[in-house]
Formats: C-alpha cells, sequence, structure tokens
C-alpha cells in the first residue's frame, strides 16, 4: 500500500475526497472519483483508523 502524505489540518473537501479516493485505489488523471472508489477508500480509511486505535491501546497496556 502507497504510504499518504500527511494532510494539513485546514484542508479543503476536494483534498480530503482526493485522499479517500487514493486510498481506494483513484488514479488522479482518470477524471473525478467514482462512488465506488469513494467507498472502497472509506473502508480503507476505516481499518486504517481500527489498526491505530488498536495498537495505540495496546501500547498503553504495555
Amino acid at each position: 500500500m502507497k504510504r499518504p502524505k500527511i494532510m494539513k489540518r485546514k484542508a479543503t473537501a476536494g483534498r480530503i475526497m482526493a485522499a479517500v479516493a487514493s486510498l481506494g485505489g483513484h488514479i488522479k488523471d482518470n477524471g473525478p472519483a467514482g462512488w465506488q472508489v469513494l467507498g472502497r477508500g472509506w473502508a480503507q480509511l476505516l481499518e486504517l483508523e481500527q489498526s491505530f486505535l488498536i495498537a495505540r491501546q495496546l501500547m498503553e497496556e504495555m
């Protein structure tokens, strides 16, 4: 998986949507992202969040 770039705190909605789309496998030069790609990206983002929260909890228990 490609490592995403760190986003600025005041990112625009378009930049956030593009980041989610890239997680879903969207190729930038193929035009705007569709709903399926955005859905896959959102699922990937939720999975990454869950992994982070589990890892943080395990580190606190150590």
